[in-house]
């Protein structure tokens, strides 16, 4: 077999589209892999666990804003740990007693 007369010019071209074909991979290959490492919780620097403390606020001042809104409609509130009821009489009087 002689070999002397294969053409090999079209070589150079393929293997440089190639070698960029596998640097553009292994590239997009680290950015997957470093974005989806955010969306994970790993103790408080994620986004993932930003999220979560940003949701678990929101549920307080939820809850808060409704408590305020009971109050404000109804003139009464019940305190988390007793079964007394105040009612609001007047702004300058301490709250009074009523079951």
């Amino acid at each position: 077999m002689d070999f002397s007369n294969i053409d090999l010019s079209w070589a150079p071209p393929v293997l440089a589209f190639l070698s960029v074909l596998g640097i553009v991979a292994g590239m997009i290959r680290w950015l997957v892999k470093h974005y989806l490492e955010e969306l994970k919780p790993n103790g408080g620097s994620s986004l993932k666990d930003q999220v979560n403390r940003l949701e678990k606020a929101h549920e307080q001042l939820d809850e808060k804003v409704d408590r305020i809104m009971e109050i404000l409609i109804t003139g009464r509130f019940k305190r988390p740990d007793t079964d007394v009821i105040k009612t609001i009489d007047h702004q300058d009087e301490e709250f009074k007693d009523s079951k």
